[in-house]
């Protein structure tokens, strides 16, 4: 399964994906989870529409791991 499918499942719907970086956005919680490439490395930021960190769960960790392996992130 993909990442995608994974988040989807969760209730999520891709936003956008631009070269190595990746949206998701939960509408029901309002939360994102980005995927994003700087000059200093890979992050991934959860927040909510607050644009305050937000509690995840164990899915949602296992869904952020698949799409880090499949941008190719180490």
């Amino acid at each position: 399964m993909s990442a995608q499918e994974m988040f989807e499942n969760l209730g999520y719907k891709k936003i956008y994906s631009i070269l190595d970086d990746a949206c998701y956005f939960n509408k029901k919680d309002n939360v994102r989870i980005r995927f994003h490439q700087t000059e200093y490395g890979n992050c991934v930021l959860i927040e909510d529409d607050c644009h305050m960190a937000s509690f995840i769960t164990i899915n949602e960790i296992q869904a952020i791991n698949k799409q880090i392996e499949e941008l190719g992130w180490k």
